[in-house]
């Protein structure tokens, strides 16, 4: 019993002192294990915020040239069609031709009401001005007859970052 406990005591500062070394010398690579993940992290929420960024930017300069080329230019087709087809000058043996230009107004005019809603759906001009809840609640307006039941209910103020915004608007819309 004393032989044990004789090389017990003979062996435990060598056992302490090998695994004190051996966490001496891991110590530097796991700080700098975890600064290279912290840096990782770090440059990973940088990216995602940069594609985000890039992405909101992407889309309000396709809203942005929607409605000033495509829907600008059905606009002034839907007004031209419309004096063809309300023009008392035309014989009234072109009744079918004005018959047609006033259908095709009517198509233009829905197709541009179809676009800006569609301009809304891709950059809400309520985002701009920082509204969420009625960016939010203008989205769920196009629920209504579809059969789905929404409840929306916001805090009184509402100081989300621009770019939370238009994440929660993002989640709300594909919910």
């Amino acid at each position: 019993y004393q032989n044990a406990y004789r090389l017990e005591r003979a062996l435990l500062p060598l056992s302490l002192g090998s695994v004190t070394l051996l966490l001496a010398l891991l110590m530097p690579l796991a700080v700098s294990m975890a600064r290279r993940v912290e840096h990782t992290q770090g440059e990973r929420n940088r990216l995602l915020h940069a594609s985000i960024s890039s992405s909101d930017n992407e889309r309000r300069r396709i809203a942005r040239d929607l409605h000033d080329t495509v829907v600008q230019d059905l606009v002034g087709l839907s007004y031209s069609l419309s004096a063809v087809a309300q023009n008392r000058s035309v014989p009234q043996d072109d009744a079918v031709a004005r018959d047609a230009a006033r259908s095709a107004a009517v198509v233009v005019r829905r197709d541009v009401a179809a676009l800006r809603t569609l301009i809304g759906d891709i950059y809400p001009p309520e985002l701009r001005a920082g509204r969420l809840p009625s960016a939010v609640a203008a989205l769920l307006e196009t629920t209504v007859g579809q059969d789905v039941r929404t409840h929306l209910e916001s805090p009184p103020v509402m100081n989300l970052p621009v770019d939370t915004a238009v994440l929660v608007y993002r989640v709300v819309r594909e919910a």
